[in-house]
């Protein structure tokens, strides 16, 4: 019955996608955020002793090429609970010459596992391929992360897309 009723919604979202202005994510990407969004509030609410940052998912439209991409925040190199994605928003705050210097911009999450891979380590909760870098070595790593080379800001890369905008089968 369940079989029938995935097939039945899929041939129908197939037949209106440009219709309904769907974009295409694909099953293994949208499988992965919806399993990861499902338990993020729980996560988050396990880990106030330690104080550790469960960012929430993004999907956004690239303006060059027209595809999707995932991508969570990563503010000022706290302790963080890393989904793999595409890439991180990375938000720096950091002084520079008695000014409070404020930066934001992209970061693919390869770049960030091969800057920081050793600082982060394996974190296993129901959701597989989460890392997770806690208080000490988020402290360690605060010169390395304000000098990470920033890409495009979210806004110049693209547009957010919401939940219900997108769909993993294609025409």
């Amino acid at each position: 019955m369940e079989e029938q009723w995935i097939r039945q919604n899929d041939s129908v979202t197939v037949e209106r996608f440009r219709e309904l202005d769907f974009q295409y994510l694909s099953p293994d990407k949208s499988n992965y955020l919806w399993g990861y969004q499902t338990h993020r509030e729980t996560l988050q609410e396990n880990l106030t002793e330690e104080d550790i940052f469960v960012p929430g998912y993004f999907v956004v439209r690239n303006k060059e090429d027209g595809a999707l991409y995932t991508a969570c925040v990563w503010p000022m190199h706290i302790p963080v609970i890393l989904p793999p994605v595409d890439y991180l928003i990375i938000q720096k705050e950091y002084e520079r010459l008695s000014e409070t210097v404020k930066e934001s911009g992209l970061v693919s999450y390869d770049t960030i596992i091969k800057e920081f891979g050793d600082r982060f380590e394996p974190f296993e909760y129901e959701v597989p391929n989460l890392k997770v870098i806690r208080q000490a070595n988020a402290d360690s790593i605060e010169k390395q992360f304000n000098a990470l080379k920033l890409g495009k800001t979210i806004k110049e890369f693209g547009n957010g897309i919401a939940f219900d905008g997108f769909v993993n089968v294609q025409p």
